[in-house]
């Protein structure tokens, strides 16, 4: 049964699909995709790589979240999702999970820094060499229509291996994927 809130899924999904209208418009994904910030800011909000328990970096308000999805698609400006699996919905349908392939394209830009406040490894210690990456990944999209009045994102985790990603985004790695790989060492 479809959920009211799979428009919006899709609306983000569009930001990195080529071809699309919305294809890498970070301004439209905040204004019509992601749920007006509060005060103090609680939402919105994205982790990567489960960073409710401390094991990613984690964008809090909608300056942060911008930033986030600009430098995305700055180290990265051929990324997208390839969508594997339907949907699941929560009971309440305000927590719907995806299951895809991140297919990141050229790495083309440093990720954050060190010293900005987004700085975070193993990504940020990889010197971009021109490869690519392809992991799977889970996004779980939650929505809170009561709190924000609408069908907007509250909360975006995204889940992947940040660490196999950089093994294959390291300079070193030998290609095909899957053959011997030495672990990085930034």
């Amino acid at each position: 049964m479809p959920s009211p809130n799979d428009p919006t899924v899709a609306s983000f999904l569009s930001v990195f699909t080529p071809g699309t209208a919305h294809y890498k418009n970070i301004t439209w994904l905040m204004s019509n995709v992601f749920c007006a910030q509060n005060n103090p800011p609680t939402r919105p909000i994205v982790g990567i790589a489960g960073a409710a328990s401390g094991l990613g970096p984690q964008f809090l308000g909608t300056q942060k979240v911008t930033d986030l999805f600009v430098q995305l698609t700055t180290s990265f400006p051929d990324l997208s999702y390839t969508v594997i699996l339907p949907y699941c919905y929560s009971d309440d349908q305000n927590t719907i999970i995806v299951q895809a392939v991140l297919n990141t394209g050229a790495h083309a830009a440093q990720w954050f820094a060190g010293g900005h406040y987004a700085y975070s490894k193993p990504l940020s210690d990889i010197d971009p060499a021109g490869k690519s990456s392809q992991v799977p990944t889970c996004a779980v999209f939650i929505f809170d229509p009561a709190a924000t009045g609408d069908n907007k994102i509250v909360r975006l985790g995204i889940y992947m291996d940040r660490w196999q990603m950089s093994v294959d985004l390291w300079a070193g790695t030998p290609q095909p994927r899957y053959t011997g790989r030495p672990f990085p060492h930034p």
